[in-house]
């Protein structure tokens, strides 16, 4: 099992993709339901910071630890070994355009001929391309997962803990 993270208002379900189908994100349009997941909890933590706005920031958030059947998909669960090819701008702050088309170009594949999950780059850490082999951004990564992937069910919520920030980190101390 990979243990990945999740940061999200605990009323709502961790893995239905509901936000993200109402709102796209970085690697998907809006339109079709997709989970965002981190490698670890304080990427998560950094993803959520840096995609709120701090003045309407949930407090009613959740820590939610999933775990990803290692076996999962065909023929290659978590999509290609490397990550997918960045296009030009592609940490940039808008959604790119260009990421999203990645993501959407994984999701239109036929669930049979790929996996439920992507794995892709954080934006959040600097330079991860270039330092990724050096260790900088070791174990820091997202991967995006199709809930209506038939493997999804095969994801799974391990635990969860209510979470608060940090008064430092949002100003409100």
């Amino acid at each position: 099992m990979t243990r990945l993270w999740r940061l999200a208002p605990g009323r709502h379900d961790p893995l239905s993709g509901e936000g993200a189908r109402r709102h796209g994100g970085r690697w998907t349009s809006p339109g079709r339901p997709a989970v965002y997941l981190a490698s670890q909890l304080p990427l998560a933590v950094l993803e959520v910071l840096a995609h709120v706005d701090r003045d309407t920031l949930p407090l009613d958030l959740t820590a939610f630890a999933v775990d990803v059947d290692d076996a999962l998909g065909a023929p290659d669960g978590w999509g290609p070994a490397e990550p997918p090819a960045l296009p030009d701008g592609w940490r940039a702050v808008a959604q790119p355009t260009a990421c999203r088309a990645v993501g959407d170009a994984w999701l239109a594949i036929p669930a049979a001929a790929r996996g439920a999950l992507l794995r892709v780059p954080t934006a959040v850490l600097p330079d991860w391309a270039e330092h990724a082999g050096a260790g900088v951004a070791e174990g820091c990564w997202c991967a995006v997962l199709d809930p209506l992937h038939p493997d999804a069910a095969r994801v799974t919520v391990a635990e969860h803990h209510p979470f608060a920030f940090d008064p430092r980190l949002v100003g409100r101390e």
